[in-house]
């Protein structure tokens, strides 16, 4: 593996963290990984090493608001932030045109990633949502609603706990415990983001009905952070024949960690090498 770590700077100035993964035998493909809510880029190794042992490079980014990258946690002003932040690092990082590309998201990641190939369709050779974020949670309190859009008035980016349940988000205790020691891990969500969010999710199934290029759909089984029915509007809604929508049995929120991450390359990357068009194989020694 040879891993390369840094900052860029965004449209409006802002230095955001990144980091990529690549083989150091040949390069088959390039991946384009989205993180969700909260999280960051860093959490996504052990996924990257798997990637790079069936030829894959791995870019990723930590989305402004999270991780290493500036912005208040948990807060941007509007959601197309995110979509304009990861146009920057792909054009200026991805292996353009080498290599067939990829494009994945988890959660947030999947509804950041949906929007963000509305824009770049004849970029990827197809894209893979796990656990997409398409829809708000159930039962969200009326009065909670009314509250946020009079803060959202005066004060948008006053932030709170997201408040998703956290026992949804694996199925292995170690896993989760894992995810609440991480430093670079928050729980913050503002308001300004939250009705940003909920924007983004009412448009995705009209955006799924304009692209046709191939859709992997991961969804586990224990997964009761995000509806499930919103990832699968987006897929009943999506354009191109070659669309799968697989459910993994026990696995919670997180497909990345745990067991779940041999279940989900198991499906992922069989799956990536059979859409993959024939293109010319490149060496790490052929780049130098």
């Amino acid at each position: 593996m040879r891993f390369q770590a840094g900052y860029f700077r965004s449209r409006d100035g802002q230095d955001l963290f990144f980091r990529q993964w690549r083989p150091l035998a040949e390069l088959k493909g390039a991946l384009l990984l989205v993180h969700g809510l909260g999280e960051h880029s860093g959490r996504y190794e052990e996924f990257a090493a798997a990637a790079n042992r069936h030829g894959f490079a791995v870019f990723a980014m930590d989305n402004r608001g999270h991780g290493r990258s500036a912005g208040k946690r948990g807060h941007v002003d509007r959601f197309h932030r995110f979509v304009e932040d990861l146009e920057v690092f792909w054009l200026r990082f991805g292996p353009r045109g080498e290599v067939p590309a990829f494009l994945v998201g988890q959660s947030l990641g999947a509804l950041i990633a949906l929007h963000f190939v509305g824009s770049q369709p004849k970029e990827f050779e197809g894209v893979v949502f796990c656990s997409g974020a398409f829809a708000l949670p159930d039962r969200i309190p009326r009065i909670k609603l009314l509250a946020g859009k009079l803060l959202r008035r005066i004060a948008p980016a006053t932030t709170m706990s997201h408040g998703l349940p956290i026992q949804c988000l694996s199925t292995e205790p170690e896993v989760i415990q894992a995810y609440l020691d991480d430093p670079f891990v928050h729980d913050r969500i503002s308001v300004q983001l939250f009705f940003e969010m909920s924007e983004a999710m009412a448009v995705a199934p009209t955006l799924a009905a304009r692209l046709t290029l191939p859709a992997l759909f991961l969804q586990g089984a224990a997964d009761c952070m995000v509806p499930m029915s919103g990832a699968r509007a987006v897929y009943e809604a999506w354009s191109g024949r070659g669309k799968e929508f697989m459910v993994l049995e026990g696995e919670g929120h997180d497909l990345f960690h745990g067991a779940s991450l041999s279940k989900t390359c198991d499906i992922l990357f069989p799956w990536l090498h059979r859409i993959m068009p024939h293109r010319r194989i490149i060496t790490e020694e052929a780049r130098r």
